[in-house]
């Protein structure tokens, strides 16, 4: 007697391939996690004033960073990374993708900040994919 709880058995459905890109859970960075071509283009893209202004005392924890490994969800083969910026202040964010230490946007890709960093994490996945440096 089957312990599925409906009547049709697994086999009969149609399976399909997992395609796209899957990212890690987001990890919080401290600013000397980044790389420094990284981080001068995200915060140079959020900021006033490029990198420097984030030595100045307005700028000393004005953004938040994250970081997530990307994996190609077919292959199970890891691609590279998502970095990402947060100004909470503003409600803006950006973000880089880069493979085997290259950057894939060279030009951070700006968003709107909804509040929740997964939410973030999932808003920058579509832009990355609908200019195709991701599946």
């Amino acid at each position: 007697m089957s312990n599925l709880p409906k009547d049709n058995l697994c086999e009969e459905e149609p399976y399909e391939d997992p395609i796209g890109t899957y990212w890690t859970p987001p990890e919080a960075l401290n600013i000397d996690q980044i790389h420094r071509d990284i981080r001068t283009v995200l915060v140079g893209a959020l900021g006033r004033r490029g990198p420097a202004f984030l030595v100045t005392t307005e700028g000393n924890g004005r953004f938040d960073f994250y970081g997530a490994g990307t994996v190609d969800m077919a292959s199970c083969i890891p691609v590279g990374a998502f970095t990402i910026a947060i100004d909470r202040e503003n409600n803006r964010a950006c973000g880089v993708c880069h493979c085997d230490g290259e950057l894939g946007v060279t030009e951070p890709m700006k968003f709107p900040f909804k509040g929740d960093i997964d939410v973030a994490f999932a808003d920058f996945y579509c832009l990355a994919r609908d200019e195709g440096y991701v599946l």
